[in-house]
């Protein structure tokens, strides 16, 4: 395994996580607007247009990659990168987890 695989798995999931704080952030906010009270139709489009652009972005960021190096016969490397994003993220919920705990 190459420490380049390493350092551009990391990368991807930090860009993820980053990518779920600032949903999560605005998912907070956006509870706390009235005009998605008066009117609950707006709110629901909101979702599914958040959730497709999120799955879309999710795609890109985890499986992008990944794909591109399998498709360039480097099946290898392809998978490993997968992996290692995937572990990244595991290891960024676990420390979300700790984090939440302690405080």
């Amino acid at each position: 395994m190459q420490i380049k695989s390493v350092i551009q798995s990391a990368i991807h999931a930090t860009g993820a996580a980053v990518y779920i704080g600032a949903v999560a952030s605005f998912i907070t906010f956006m509870g706390n607007v009235s005009a998605m009270n008066k009117f609950p139709v707006l709110g629901v489009m909101s979702f599914l247009l958040l959730f497709v652009i999120s799955a879309a972005v999710m795609g890109i960021l985890i499986f992008g990659l990944p794909i591109m190096r399998f498709i360039e016969n480097k099946k290898k490397e392809s998978i490993a990168l997968l992996f290692l994003t995937v572990g990244w993220l595991a290891f960024y919920l676990i420390l979300a987890l700790i984090i939440a705990v302690v405080l």
